[in-house]
């Protein structure tokens, strides 16, 4: 017998090597012995792709499908696959692969998360109206009560120099009813300003154009109740044809004082049309008044001279009236 006809006992290999060579696996018979099954091959071990697959319902069809295949809304947690998401098939591929980054939401949660987003905006401007009120009606209170305090102390004046309180001075009454009234005034002021130097046009409601003098120029847009123009177009000084002064009507008095503070920004256009427009506080005559006179003050200081060798100082702020 030649080397290569030996069989597989006659090599005389150990248990590993033959183990290795040929491998074979145990098969137990009835009398318990293990004996060698030559013909039957090795189990190989197989991971079952089911196994590693994760079944999730789709909202929108309710049919199981893989997770993998399926998109989470980051706000409610339901999967969507391709169709029921209402996107490309491209789009939701690509979204697929930069979801964990960017994350995404579903049409009905970004329908309820605007109305909710408008619910709250609509109460915040509620709450601002009453906030204005309450603040208007605690500066009525504190007036009337100094009123009372100022009345208690005349009276007890007049007492103490043994005089009777004159009948001439007006009535409690009446004072207390022109400083409502005043006050008044004065809050609904509050919430207009005056424009000066805004074109009119002819066939466009002013409304309409100083909202999209606003949007151009300005940060912000204010919400317009009403606006009127004032005065007459001819002006009285230079009997020349200029823009009425545009009386605006805004929501709130915040709204005012954040359109009076954007408008400075105005000034530093290059637009010679835009740059001599004015957006001023709506005052009485008492205040504007005033105001003329705090002018009138701040000017004489700024045209007086530092020093007795200085020259006078011609003033470099800006002196432009007050409109």
């Amino acid at each position: 017998m030649t080397q290569l006809s030996k069989a597989q006992g006659d090599l005389f290999l150990c248990r590993s090597c033959e183990e290795t060579r040929f491998p074979y696996i145990l098969v137990r018979g009835k009398s318990g012995r293990s004996t060698r099954n030559q013909n039957q091959n090795p189990p190989v071990q197989t991971t079952s792709k089911s196994s590693s697959v994760v079944e999730v319902q789709c909202t929108g069809c309710d049919k199981s499908c893989d997770r993998a295949e399926c998109i989470q809304c980051d706000i409610c947690s339901e999967n969507y696959d391709q169709q029921c998401s209402a996107l490309p098939k491209a789009v939701f591929t690509t979204l697929m692969s930069i979801a964990h980054v960017c994350g995404w939401v579903c049409y009905n949660c970004r329908k309820s998360c605007k109305a909710k987003l408008e619910k709250a905006q609509a109460g915040q401007s509620a709450i601002t109206e009453e906030m204005a009120k309450l603040s208007c009606t605690m500066k009525q209170d504190l007036v009337c009560d100094d009123i009372d305090k100022i009345e208690s102390k005349l009276q007890h004046i007049a007492r103490t120099d043994d005089q009777p309180v004159s009948a001439d001075l007006p009535a409690t009454d009446h004072i207390k009813s022109c400083v409502v009234k005043t006050m008044e005034d004065i809050n609904r002021r509050e919430r207009n300003v005056i424009v000066v130097g805004l074109p009119e046009q002819q066939g466009v409601d002013d409304t309409e154009l100083f909202t999209s003098f606003c949007e151009v120029n300005l940060t912000i847009k204010p919400a317009v109740v009403g606006c009127r123009r004032l005065g007459s177009t001819v002006s009285q000084s230079t009997n020349q044809q200029k823009p009425r002064r545009l009386l605006v009507k805004l929501r709130s008095a915040e709204t005012a004082s954040n359109l009076r503070r954007a408008s400075r920004d105005l000034k530093r256009s290059n637009d010679p049309t835009v740059s001599s427009v004015y957006i001023n506080p709506d005052l009485t005559k008492e205040q504007a008044l005033f105001a003329y006179q705090e002018r009138q003050k701040r000017r004489a200081r700024l045209s007086q001279p530092t020093t007795s060798d200085a020259p006078a100082n011609t003033g470099n702020e800006n002196t432009q009236p007050f409109h």
